[in-house]
């Protein structure tokens, strides 16, 4: 199987669990204990705007993943080379940071306030996966090419002085 389709796979099972199956459960939960949702135009609209930032920049991740790193963002098919290039110039997680505004849009769109606390703790996992599992296997994987990128990018915020290189 090709690695592109790889990807797509991975990536449709992974986003249709936590963008369609969970959420979908989530709403259900608040319909049946009564919350009620007020999605004005306005959230929408930021929504719409956030989910496209979002998907932008997660595509640009995935692209890179695979053209650059020759892998995929799954763990079981992790990039073979390490990727600095792009949005991973700026910041090491750039593809969690989207998929946590993502999280964040879904919330919007339905005025959920469920949906929000699932965007909170999708973002805490999130870090917690990142600190724990995979930033030590990087070191592992990659070694001082790693510890040098990890001086270079922050896990989450740019560093200013990385706004103005030239690796993007």
């Amino acid at each position: 199987m090709s690695l592109t389709l790889k990807n797509v796979l991975i990536n449709l099972l992974y986003y249709g669990a936590t963008l369609i199956i969970l959420p979908w459960i989530i709403l259900y939960a608040e319909s049946f204990v009564g919350i009620t949702r007020h999605p004005s135009a306005i959230l929408r609209a930021a929504a719409i705007l956030l989910a496209l930032m979002s998907a932008s920049l997660q595509f640009w991740c995935i692209a890179l993943f695979q053209s650059l790193g020759m892998g995929t963002p799954s763990p079981a098919l992790a990039p073979k080379r390490l990727v600095t290039k792009g949005p991973y110039a700026l910041v090491r997680n750039p593809m969690n940071i989207g998929e946590a505004i993502l999280f964040l849009a879904l919330a919007l769109w339905f005025a959920s306030p469920l949906l929000l606390v699932y965007a909170l703790l999708a973002a805490i996992a999130f870090h917690l996966f990142i600190a724990i599992y995979e930033e030590p296997q990087h070191l592992k994987r990659f070694g001082e090419e790693y510890s040098v990128y990890r001086a270079k990018a922050n896990r989450w915020i740019p560093k200013l002085k990385s706004l103005n290189s030239s690796d993007r």
